[in-house]
């Protein structure tokens, strides 16, 4: 069989990523095999192992994944394209269709703990997230957009633990609009004037 080109393997191998993503949120972490994964991808166990060569490297792959995907859309041109792009994530983060999704992400950290590996590449892509939201922040905070004595370090812990929080705590009754003016709360802490006028 002749080689097949870089660009065809990470193809592949994405797609390998995907199948595992979607049968996590169908069966759970405890619940995949790597039977299902094939199954779902469509390929042979011979071809899975060439990408992978166990279920915990397969897990990784998907925290990085879902670490890279973290908060790459937000905008951090201005203050009104950034907390416009983020109330846009919590809502998406809260729907409905979502909640497989958080319980896959609450699978992956219990999994960490039990393994070196998840738990170096967990740890990697929570840092990666915020970072992404550090550096952002600190462009905003350039422009004169922040009270005063506001730190963008501090700001972006503040925003990522309400996000992880609300996210987390998804399942349960407090309605999005709740969450929505608890976000614009922390906004208004952090920047000067932020046009929230959107909000109802």
């Amino acid at each position: 069989m002749p080689a097949r080109s870089p660009n065809y393997m990470n193809d592949k191998r994405e797609h390998i990523v995907s199948a595992t993503i979607s049968c996590l949120e169908k069966l759970g972490l405890s619940q995949t095999s790597m039977t299902d994964v094939c199954s779902e991808a469509k390929i042979s166990r011979g071809a899975l192992y060439v990408h992978f060569t166990s279920k915990d490297e397969l897990l990784e792959a998907v925290i990085k994944r879902l670490g890279d995907e973290s908060f790459s859309h937000i905008s951090f041109e201005s203050v009104n394209l950034f907390t416009n792009s983020i109330e846009t994530h919590l809502r998406f983060m809260m729907e409905p269709s979502r909640r497989a999704m958080v319980h896959v992400e609450a699978d992956l950290l219990s999994a960490s703990r039990m393994s070196d590996r998840l738990s170096v590449e967990l740890s990697e892509a929570i840092s990666q997230r915020l970072d992404r939201l550090k550096t952002g922040l600190k462009k905003l905070g350039n422009t004169g957009c922040f009270n005063d004595g506001v730190d963008a370090v501090v700001a972006a812990h503040a925003i990522d633990a309400f996000l992880i929080g609300s996210v987390q705590g998804s399942m349960n009754a407090a309605p999005t609009r709740l969450r929505l003016k608890a976000l614009r709360l922390i906004f208004t802490t952090i920047f000067r004037n932020p046009s929230l006028h959107n909000a109802k």
